[in-house]
């Protein structure tokens, strides 16, 4: 094998451009900075009658360089390395804390290799190493340091091409704020190859093993270990690719703090008929094995649909859901009809018109119980309002993890719960560790009751009116859901809502102006919601640049509160480059929450000053901010601050 490779080496030996050789060694390229700079800043607190003063000192220099290089000949063997060392040193002097003084070396240093890129067989190795500092939306001072390792064979043969990596990462966080300690180590293997067999068909044969594994503020540590091994599959019925078969089949074994082992398979088969139809199906089929529960899935579903010219759309639908959990069966059947119309104007626009139909069958067998869910993903956004499913949660049940379910995030610290009536209302705490519009996964038990039998019926209608391009945007949606048939749903809390949304819309070169206004008339959860929003952004003469974006929301008649809830958000900049090479950055941003534990008043300020002469750069700037969160947390920073850069 190593007289193969040495053969391979030498055959590839092309002399490429490099700027100083030394032997085997040749650096082809290399660029960097040198960086020195400082900052001053004042600021207060006022925190539960407590007042402090801070005054802050930091000093920073360091240097970052960049080379490119290759061993014997570019096709044989490059090698890329970044490298940075950034020391600081700051002081933050209080009048009632303790002072605190921390010399800090921020260091990058990250090397990948690859090994015969041009060659059948390849090898790529990478080594990180990363020690930094961050600050989370201005709230949370975070310190870090990260180790990362892997290599990648890798074979590009007609036979049978395949890959294997291995990567090591390890992580440690520490809040300065709160002094929370995290801890994050994963060890992968990743393997894939795949082959077809003729021109329809692409097999692909994938292996995972996740090993991951986290200590949190030295109070417990977790580690799951995750394998699985997938098969895909994809056949195609004709030359244009209109109609195809696709498989993909799963199992997966997860042992740790959450195991599991499961089986999953998805089935879909697309296939154009005569007449502009189109027929489509699936099968899903998951089966779940825990240690003390089961849940076995079967989910069937079928649209067929036709297109009539470029006008008129509609299609047929039916799925079938059955679920067979350790303690309840579950069946939902559901069938429904669509269609979509849409007319382009002369007016440069169009209108739009769409309707939906769907009628849903759900009947549930069990006994009155106690739900244990597991891992049930949710989007936590600032823009919405988040329910948990199941109505009834034990609220101290409730653990919220990560992808990895590794991480639990922290209560009060990370995310809240809010009660909604019957449901639980769950929103991400800005500065903690879960960030806007991230997904988590949540654990908890909720009291359901038992058997329940109930038809839905709902009705989706839209209407969308575009006029002169994009200039005048008008657009009405209205959802209604009601239920039939209703058998022991007394404890079930079914949600009969009607949603109607109105927006408008203009847009004319760089301004965009919109309001909506949201009326969710719900049993369960009713809210409106009042929206405005404003977007600027735009260039002049190619030195001037500008950007404004502004929206407010107002929740009003929320279930949960005595009072409303209004979000508003306002971000801004401006550039201007002089001649000479002189640039002004400023920036604005102010954030406000108004309600029931949620008041926050921030504004930020930001201002720079640039000069640029033969690859060196000057700047000075200020920032300030005052921050007010409920009525009793407080505080102001103002700081200045003066940088030099030199580029190479």
């Amino acid at each position: 094998m190593l007289c193969i490779l040495w053969h391979w080496g030498i055959s590839s030996r092309a002399q490429g451009n490099s700027l100083l050789s030394l032997g085997l060694w040749n650096l082809s390229n290399y660029n960097g900075e040198l960086r020195l700079g400082g900052s001053y800043g004042e600021g207060t607190t006022r925190e539960y009658g407590v007042y402090d003063k801070m005054t802050s000192y930091r000093e920073y220099g360091g240097i970052v360089l960049n080379t490119s290089n290759y061993l014997w000949s570019p096709n044989f063997m490059k090698i890329n390395i970044d490298g940075a060392y950034l020391p600081q040193n700051m002081r933050n002097d209080y009048l009632v804390f303790q002072n605190y003084d921390d010399l800090y070396n921020a260091k990058r240093l990250h090397v990948n290799t690859v090994f015969l890129d041009q060659k059948p067989a390849s090898l790529s190795a990478y080594v990180n190493l990363d020690d930094g500092y961050d600050s989370r939306e201005n709230l949370t001072n975070i310190r870090s340091n990260s180790l990362g390792y892997g290599t990648t064979l890798s074979f590009k043969g007609k036979m049978l091409p395949f890959s294997v990596t291995y990567s090591y990462g390890s992580w440690d966080s520490r809040e300065l704020g709160t002094d929370r300690y995290y801890s994050f180590l994963q060890k992968n293997w990743d393997a894939r190859s795949h082959k077809s067999f003729g021109r329809k068909d692409y097999n692909e044969l994938i292996f995972l093993r996740h090993d991951y594994t986290t200590r949190n503020d030295d109070i417990y540590r977790i580690r799951n270990v995750y394998t699985n091994l997938e098969l895909r599959d994809r056949y195609t019925f004709d030359p244009n690719r209109n109609s195809y078969f696709l498989s993909d089949v799963n199992g997966t074994n997860q042992s740790g703090i959450d195991s599991y082992k499961q089986i999953r398979a998805s089935e879909a088969f697309i296939y154009s008929l005569p007449h502009h139809l189109r027929f489509n199906a699936g099968y899903n089929y998951t089966n779940t094995q825990q240690p003390t529960e089961y849940l076995i899935d079967n989910d069937f579903n079928a649209v067929l649909s036709h297109q009539l010219f470029k006008s008129l759309h509609s299609d047929l639908n039916f799925e079938y859901v059955g679920i067979n959990e350790s303690t309840y069966k579950e069946i939902n059947d559901k069938g429904g009809i669509n269609f979509s119309y849409t007319k382009s104007l002369p007016t440069k626009g169009f209108i739009s018109v769409n309707y939906s139909y769907n009628i849903g069958k759900e009947k549930k067998t069990s006994a009155d119980e106690l739900l244990n869910v597991l891992n049930e993903p949710y989007v936590l956004s600032d823009n919405a309002v988040v329910l948990i499913k199941a109505p009834y949660v034990l609220n101290n049940s409730v653990v919220v993890k990560d992808v990895s379910g590794t991480i639990v995030y922290q209560l009060n610290f990370d995310y809240k719960l809010v009660q909604f009536g019957a449901y639980t209302q769950i929103l991400r705490i800005p500065g903690g560790e879960i960030p806007d519009n991230a997904t988590v996964y949540l654990y908890y038990s909720a009291n359901q009751p038992g058997n329940v039998q109930y038809n839905a019926i709902s009705n989706n209608v839209g209407v969308n009116l575009q006029l002169f391009g994009q200039l005048f945007d008008v657009y009405f949606t209205s959802f209604t859901q009601t239920y039939a048939d209703i058998v022991n749903t007394a404890n079930s809390n079914l949600n009969y809502l009607t949603n109607n949304v109105y927006g408008l819309k203009f847009t004319y070169k760089f301004i965009t102006v919109g309001a909506e206004y949201n009326d969710y008339n719900s049993t369960l959860t009713p809210y409106q919601i009042e929206r405005v929003y404003l977007a600027l952004q735009g260039k002049y003469d190619g030195s001037f640049s500008y950007a404004l974006n502004a929206e407010s929301r107002t929740y009003l008649k929320l279930s949960s509160d005595s009072s409303h809830r209004v979000y508003d958000n306002i971000n801004g900049m401006i550039a201007y480059a002089f001649d000479h090479g002189i640039r002004v950055d400023a920036h604005l941003a102010y954030q406000y929450q108004n309600g029931n534990d949620i008041d926050l008043s921030y504004l930020l300020g930001k201002v720079k000053l640039a000069k640029t002469y033969r690859k060196l750069e000057v700047s000075v700037g200020a920032e300030a901010w005052t921050r007010n969160y409920l009525v009793n947390q407080k505080s102001d920073f103002e700081s200045c601050f003066i940088q030099f850069i030199k580029k190479f």
